[in-house]
């Protein structure tokens, strides 16, 4: 018998630029070789006229192809196991020696009908009866198929859809809540400056009245002759007392707003802490449980989760504590309106009522208001939660 050898190609390579692997390493020992076995007498006859090697060699190449496909696709679907059913890295390489033989083992008899198909088209051009052995052989090293070091963050983003992402999520949001954190602690600042801009001009005003008209009796004529008879100056100081009062009230509307927005920012950082508690529980967790393997880290983890928690919470209740402080500086906006509202109008009421909102001391929004300013040390809290979440993905399984 003579031997003509048809393919020797690297079915590694080949495997290799077609499956879409994640992990599963193609055998890097791959062979597949096809040669044509024929007796001498047919071999003489042939070995000047390439006609049978020739058209036996295009069907060889063509379910090579075939077969690449296959065999890739067998890689595929022995990853997504090796991911989904949490299989060990030794049935990769077992599941692979069992199923690509059994995949090329089917081109085989193709071929050999071919083969002999050929031969007879062959014979029939030639006029050529006599019986001759044709044989296709196959000969293929199937390897072995491995896997590069899985990491738990590999099988989770994998398997279970994206693992435990959302903490890029929570440091979106709490940028947006520092964010605001800053403008509400400066228009803290600016409301306690304009309320007390606006009681310097009412002591002031106060103080003119006690010096220059205050009498026994005081009726509306006499309110009115008191107001006619003001100086220049001091008309002014009515002015700058009526453009405070709307500074104080145009800020308080400001930070109202601003520590609404910060209240659902907040609620919406607390809902996204849950769903990355349950994307842990849910899939990192049940990964782990899975393979049966103990996680170093995640106990860690889900401590600093629960810190975050914590102090994501404790600034909530620290925002409505603000929304009491700013609700309290409403009601002194009101009774601000309504003595402002008297000295426009010149009721005679309208020194006792102003008199009743100096002696109230300090009124201001800084006394006991959370500096929201000050919010970076929660930010440092989610990049260590950032950095465990790293650390627990990038564990071997």
């Amino acid at each position: 018998m003579k031997t003509i050898p048809l393919l020797n190609n690297d079915l590694a390579s080949a495997i290799r630029g077609t499956a879409k692997l994640q992990i599963v390493l193609p055998p890097k020992d791959m062979k597949f070789d096809v040669a044509l076995q024929v007796d001498d007498a047919l071999y003489e006859k042939i070995k000047n006229d390439s006609y049978i090697a020739d058209k036996i060699f295009a069907d060889v190449s063509k379910l090579y192809k075939i077969a690449v496909s296959h065999l890739a696709k067998e890689a595929e679907r022995i990853e997504r196991d090796f991911f989904k059913k949490g299989m060990s890295k030794a049935w990769v390489a077992q599941e692979w020696q069992k199923s690509a033989p059994e995949i090329l083992d089917k081109f085989e008899p193709i071929l050999q009908a071919k083969a002999q198909a050929h031969l007879k088209q062959w014979q029939k051009v030639q006029g050529d009866a006599n019986k001759y052995v044709i044989k296709c052989v196959f000969k293929v090293t199937v390897g072995s198929l491995g896997v590069a070091t899985a990491t738990l963050g590999t099988v989770v983003a994998f398997g279970a859809g994206g693992g435990a992402g959302g903490i890029a999520a929570i440091y979106g949001l709490y940028k947006a809540v520092l964010s605001l954190g800053k403008e509400i602690n400066r228009l803290r600042k600016d409301i306690d400056q304009a309320e007390a801009d606006l009681k310097g001009y009412i002591d002031s005003l106060l103080k003119t009245y006690k010096t220059k008209g205050k009498a026994k009796t005081v009726g509306r004529e006499f309110v009115v002759e008191f107001l006619n008879q003001l100086s220049p100056k001091e008309v002014k100081s009515i002015n700058g007392m009526n453009t405070a009062f709307d500074s104080f009230k145009g800020k308080l509307d400001r930070i109202e707003k601003k520590l609404s927005e910060m209240a659902t920012k907040l609620n919406d950082l607390i809902d996204a802490q849950e769903v990355l508690q349950r994307d842990i529980d849910r899939k990192v967790k049940k990964e782990l449980d899975n393979r049966d393997y103990t996680s170093k880290r995640l106990p860690t983890l889900n401590t600093k989760i629960a810190k975050m928690h914590t102090a994501t919470a404790k600034k909530v209740a620290e925002v409505s504590e603000a929304i009491g402080k700013v609700a309290d500086a409403r009601k002194r906006e009101t009774d601000y309106k309504k003595s402002i509202a008297a000295l426009n109008g010149k009721k005679p009421d309208w020194a006792s009522k102003l008199e009743k909102l100096i002696t109230l001391g300090d009124l201001a929004l800084g006394a006991g208001f959370t500096d929201f300013s000050k919010l970076d040390q929660i930010l440092v809290l989610i990049d260590s939660v950032g950095v465990e979440i790293d650390n627990v993905l990038a564990e071997e399984v």
